[in-house]
């Protein structure tokens, strides 16, 4: 086995026994069996030094200063043109950093990435417990099979969807990784770019990195509230009886409804006429709160038309939701609110009774009041728009080594949905007639008609999504060596909802996004 960087071509590990196991510290790690065959075990976890000649020869060398680590016995190779066979080795080395990730599982052995055959476009690179305290390097050219490592050069993580480039989770070793370009799209309406995620992790240190996020994707708009239904109009059971001194009954009761509207307005009942005596008032329309003006009795004396229903109160509009919360899976949006429906309009007064003018007859008794509108709904809400970060840190140690932190715009927030009118109250039941053949009688009151619902109230427009080139969750990343942070402009605000066509009832407009270079999540 010839170890690049370390032996003479003629000299090997099978004639040079010096192949020792070294821990951190001068702890002896297990280097295999150097005094047969000369392989080279795992270390214990520990730097393993492959010549007794190079002290600087260990397998947590960089390749960049320490060429000789760049080798089968350290590493596993990936090419993302590397086609056939494979077996992570330079010559035939993995497609995909997720093959190789499943070969070194366990072990101590990095990972070395070609950064000259184009992007890597898996859809998303995990690491986890498995490959606790992984190194992987990108800043290599394999032309020719070569392997040569320069820190000018950055092996490029392009997902070829959206979504999270990069995700480290629940690491107690740390990962270190070195010269890559992290690129992520922009992102779908509705949802967010995040380009790297760390998650309950120590020691994690990204080196000479660029990590650039997308664009976060534009809020939805809200639905447009339906129009409010209008009033019943009156049939035959809501007009009064008329007034007779033929066969005249003791009573008759004026015109009623049977229950209340489906938004729930109710007529006044109209008065009611006695035999040989004064007619009553009719009642009071319902509902008389939620309506402008409230608590009016709208209700006809006796012998006299019931009044109009007042008419609903419009929908409160909805209400702004300025920033998101973050997670440790990511962000979720401002919430804004609907507008409310408009209220309901107040049932017209039932209309009086007229009087009998003699013993033998009975008056016209009143009809019932119309049916009050049903309120107009309220606009949706517009959603907030998604975010732009290039890095969210999660209750982990990061250190950003000389890296390039890269946060695009946040998406727009969507517009409230326009509200609706209410709709118009329903014609009365007429009085009962009058009577002009022998002796006279007067007609019983008309009820009033119902109110009008009320408008609905505009959505309110959704937020603009946060540009940040950080966010954080518990400690923040340290920053060395230059290392720079930008970030892009705030989304900008959804307009609220109002009815058209007047444009009245408008709900407030979203906020304008928050942009920073770091953020700290509460």
């Amino acid at each position: 086995m010839h170890v690049a960087g370390c032996f003479s071509a003629a000299t090997d590990c099978q004639q040079d026994y010096s192949c020792v196991g070294v821990g951190d510290g001068g702890i002896t790690g297990d280097g295999g069996d150097a005094t047969t065959d000369g392989t080279i075990g795992d270390g214990a976890l520990a730097d393993v030094r492959v010549h007794d000649t190079d002290p600087n020869c260990f397998e947590k060398s960089d390749p960049a200063t320490t060429p000789c680590i760049i080798d089968e016995v350290f590493g596993a190779f990936v090419d993302p043109t590397a086609k056939g066979a494979s077996d992570g080795s330079r010559d035939h080395p993995f497609a995909t950093i997720e093959a190789a990730l499943k070969a070194v599982a366990g072990t101590t052995k990095a990972i070395y990435v070609c950064a000259d055959h184009g992007p890597i476009t898996e859809i998303t690179v995990t690491i986890d417990k498995a490959n606790d305290g992984l190194r992987m390097f990108g800043g290599f050219s394999c032309a020719g099979g070569a392997w040569t490592y320069s820190t000018s050069a950055a092996a490029i993580l392009a997902p070829s969807i959206r979504g999270t480039a990069l995700t480290v989770q629940n690491l107690a070793k740390g990962a270190l990784f070195s010269d890559f370009a992290i690129v992520t799209l922009d992102a779908l309406p509705d949802a967010s770019a995040i380009a790297a995620i760390v998650a309950n992790s120590v020691g994690v240190t990204l080196r000479r990195t660029t990590i650039t996020a997308g664009a976060g994707g534009a809020g939805s708009s809200g639905g447009a509230g339906v129009a409010g239904g209008a009033g019943a109009a009156a049939g035959a059971a809501q007009s009064g009886m008329a007034g007779t001194c033929t066969s005249a009954p003791a009573f008759q009761a004026g015109g009623s409804w049977t229950s209340a509207s489906a938004c729930g307005s109710t007529g006044g009942i109209g008065g009611s006429a006695f035999q040989g005596a004064a007619g009553s008032g009719g009642a009071s329309g319902l509902p008389d709160t939620g309506v402008v003006p409230a608590m009016v009795n709208n209700a006809g004396p006796a012998g006299a038309a019931g009044f109009n229903g007042s008419p609903g109160a419009a929908g409160p509009s909805g209400t702004v939701g300025a920033i998101g919360t973050f997670t440790q899976a990511g962000y979720t949006v401002a919430a804004s609110t609907a507008g409310a429906s408009g209220h309901v309009g107040q049932g017209g007064g039932g209309g009086g009774a007229s009087a009998a003018p003699s013993g033998m007859c009975v008056g016209a008794s009143g009809g019932a009041g119309g049916l009050g509108g049903c309120g107009g709904g309220g606009g949706g809400a517009g959603l907030g728009g998604g975010a732009s970060i290039a890095l969210l840190s999660w209750a982990s140690t990061v250190t950003l080594d000389g890296a390039k932190l890269i946060a695009k715009n946040g998406g727009g927030g969507g517009a409230g949905g326009s509200a609706a009118i209410g709709g118009p109250g329903g014609a009365a039941g007429t009085g009962g007639a009058a009577s002009t053949t022998g002796t006279v009688i007067a007609a019983g009151g008309n009820g009033g008609t119902g109110g009008a619902g009320g408008d609905g109230g505009g959505g309110a427009g959704g937020s603009g999504g946060p540009s940040f080139a950080i966010v954080y969750f518990g400690t923040a990343p340290s920053q060395l060596n230059a290392t720079t942070l930008t970030f892009g402009a705030g989304g900008a605000p959804g307009t609220g909802g109002s009815v058209a066509p007047a444009m009245t009832n408008k709900a407030p407009d979203g906020a304008i996004g928050a942009a920073a270079a770091t953020f700290q999540s509460m």
